[in-house]
């Protein structure tokens, strides 16, 4: 019965509208002579539009209470990705914090910071919040924290000793939030079997707690997963069924994450302009509830579209736009992604010295984070630069590099595939020369 209730909240909205618009018309239209017989049909109009608005209002405080007195709920994690984050009532539950305690006012003020997308400041008050009192929702949303300021490793460590607890104390929810968030750490840092084997993992979790929303959630993240694997049929079946859910659910924010991982598959697949309706209405969702994080990643989406839609100068326009928002976050993954997406434009037009020095500083950036698929993609960025510039000795160095690190990710994106297609080319034209 749960899941009809965010339907039944917007055929309430919808038929308030439609009564208010008929009661106005029939309010006009009565005036005229002709159309007098209109003038009764008022009354019952207006009394239905006022039922469907109090029906609406009825059915969102009930959704907002039962909202505040769950332990585990949804977030936006980095790129296209859903994080799990702890809530409030989560920690008040805890018989040793009390309401108004040291512990409770630090993880309210990282809640605060949460809901203004300060990931950094949110990771300082969830630390203060530990320093008080060792809890697991602190912890669980310390890792979230981390992960949206693209502080990997010590993710790894908050999750890792956060999982152990969660699973020493049979505390099956929690044990699922921390699987999952460990997925999205393996699969930022490009290590993909193990992603899938951790949202395996918490899938089993999800599907024993009968949580429709986590289930959800773990399949969005495992249809990236198949994305970066190349298996595009079942990040399509993956991305469908969550969509499905999360409108079930009346989950925006798991709709425009869906939206944008089904836009990315009719891009790869060469239906564009299907991709970019899609990422565009990704981007208003987003945009709807004040997302900065989700906006940059559709930014960034509809960027990639309009590139390969010989639409540079568009291109650069959003990529420029997300790579302010990854900024302004602190969030250095997707800085160095839209870094590194601008750098594509400069290569694309002509502007070769430009791209290889944007190239080399992405590199580093990723380098430092320990993302080693965005490293692959870029040394396949700079082998193509120099390559272009007859450089075919480095070249071939830069890309040999990219393949073994594609090779160890065990990627087969389309950046893999331009490896293996340019080393051959180089490699018959230095035979050649031999010869």
């Amino acid at each position: 019965m749960e899941h009809w209730f965010p339907i039944l909240q917007t055929l309430a909205r919808k038929l308030a509208l439609w009564f208010g618009a008929l009661f106005l018309a029939c309010s006009l239209l009565a005036a005229v002579d002709l159309l007098l017989f209109l003038k009764p049909t008022r009354v019952p109009l207006m009394i239905s539009a006022v039922v469907c608005t109090a029906l609406w209002y009825a059915i969102k405080g009930w959704l907002d209470y039962q909202q505040k007195r769950k332990n585990i709920v949804s977030c936006q994690g980095p790129g296209g990705e859903l994080a799990q984050k702890a809530t409030l009532h989560a920690l008040q539950e805890l018989e040793e914090v009390e309401v108004g305690s040291d512990a409770d006012a630090e993880f309210i003020n990282a809640e605060q910071c949460f809901a203004g997308a300060r990931y950094s400041q949110a990771a300082q008050y969830c630390q203060k919040s530990l320093d008080v009192f060792s809890s697991l929702p602190a912890q669980l949303n310390l890792s979230v924290a981390l992960l949206n300021t693209s502080e990997f490793k010590h993710a790894e460590e908050v999750l890792n000793m956060g999982l152990r607890r969660a699973q020493r104390e049979q505390l099956s929810d929690f044990v699922a939030a921390f699987q999952t968030n460990i997925g999205v750490l393996h699969m930022r840092l490009g290590r993909l079997e193990e992603a899938l084997q951790t949202y395996g993992e918490a899938l089993e979790q999800y599907r024993q707690l009968e949580d429709e929303r986590g289930q959800a959630d773990v399949q969005l993240n495992s249809g990236n997963v198949r994305v970066s694997q190349g298996d595009w049929g079942k990040a399509r079946d993956l991305y469908e069924a969550a969509l499905a859910a999360y409108r079930r659910l009346g989950s925006k924010l798991g709709q425009a994450n869906a939206l944008g991982g089904l836009g990315n598959m009719h891009a790869y697949q060469g239906q564009l302009g299907r991709a970019l309706n899609l990422h565009r209405d990704a981007l208003k969702i987003h945009e709807d509830f004040a997302n900065p994080l989700g906006k940059a990643n559709a930014l960034t989406n509809i960027g990639n579209v309009h590139f390969r839609n010989e639409a540079p100068d568009d291109a650069l326009q959003s990529y420029e736009a997300a790579l302010a928002l990854h900024r302004q976050l602190a969030d250095l993954l997707g800085e160095a992604t839209a870094r590194g997406n601008v750098g594509n434009v400069h290569f694309k037009q002509g502007r070769l010295e430009e791209a290889l020095q944007t190239y080399e500083k992405t590199h580093a950036m990723h380098k430092r984070i320990g993302n080693l698929m965005g490293r692959a993609n870029v040394m396949t960025n700079i082998g193509s630069v120099l390559a272009r510039q007859r450089q075919g000795d480095q070249a071939l160095e830069a890309l040999q590099q990219a393949r073994i690190l594609y090779q160890e990710i065990g990627a087969k994106t389309r950046g893999a595939e331009v490896v293996e297609k340019i080393i051959a080319r180089l490699q018959k034209r230095k035979n050649k020369r031999s010869s």
